[in-house]
């Protein structure tokens, strides 16, 4: 971090910009390491992730960022805690804007499916599982969960705004993750 200080002190235009930012991106990429993967402190990694991505002037993997973004709330939403749910909300809403900066991401619509799922969120989980049948790359429990709602919820009349969501999910999601 003391590169990242070092940079703000001889600004931008400096000669040694350029050579003090490389030099901290390759120190932050290396502590989001640690954190990431060594320490299990996802928060910090997180933190250190956005000041990495500042550093860059263009982007250029924002695809690999928002992956690991989410995986990083993911994580910090594993970690539980009074807030478990408010990560939960961030890690699906920057699944989702993955998703649609990479349509055929795979892993985004499983982790979408799952989170909507803790969330209670039942449409959305159901369109993920139609989603993935769909790419026929669905698994067991998406599979169930959408024949299951297709025999029990019958499709909302034409012009319809608030559909009722289904009763079998008031006791709780179908299966578990």
């Amino acid at each position: 971090l003391a590169f990242v200080r070092e940079l703000e002190r001889v600004g931008t235009g400096a000669t040694e910009a350029a050579e003090l930012a490389t030099h901290a991106r390759r120190h932050l990429d290396a502590a989001i390491e640690l954190y990431r993967h060594h320490v299990d402190r996802p928060e910090a990694a997180l933190a250190l992730l956005d000041r990495r991505k500042a550093l860059d002037d263009a982007p250029k993997d924002d695809v690999r960022w928002l992956e690991i973004r989410a995986e990083l709330l993911d994580d910090g939403a594993a970690q539980g805690g009074p807030d478990a749910d408010g990560k939960k909300k961030r890690a699906l809403e920057t699944w989702a804007e993955l998703l649609e900066r990479s349509p055929g991401h795979l892993f985004a619509l499983r982790r979408l499916f799952a989170l909507s799922t803790e969330l209670r969120q039942p449409r959305a989980a159901q369109i993920y599982a139609e989603i993935l049948v769909a790419l026929d790359e669905a698994t067991k429990e998406e599979k169930r969960l959408f024949e299951v709602d297709r025999r029990f919820d019958p499709p909302p009349p034409a012009g319809a705004k608030n559909v009722e969501v289904p009763e079998l999910w008031d006791d709780g999601p179908l299966f578990d993750l």
